[in-house]
């Protein structure tokens, strides 16, 4: 399984940044813009899309610090392949 996680850090001078969430039939589920720090949007990779609408300096400069950590459980190989599922 692979997961990604998207955490707010920070912001300046910006509009934009809307995150969208979609099943596989790419059928959309939720927007939310992340505007809290530490504000975290946790997903099974797997299991849904993900999207970040681009961001835009509201003057001639502005920025948007978002931490994304991507991860996967790792089979474990003393498990019988069975016992993976």
């Amino acid at each position: 399984r692979h997961y990604v996680m998207m955490m707010f850090i920070d912001k300046n001078g910006i509009k934009g940044g809307k995150t969208t969430l979609y099943d596989l039939n790419k059928t959309k589920l939720t927007t939310h813009t992340l505007n809290q720090p530490a504000e975290t949007i946790f997903v099974n990779d797997e299991m849904l899309m993900h999207e970040v609408s681009p961001i835009e300096p509201m003057d001639s400069y502005g920025t948007r610090d978002v931490l994304v950590i991507t991860f996967y459980k790792k089979p474990n190989p003393y498990l019988a392949k069975e016992t993976l599922n």
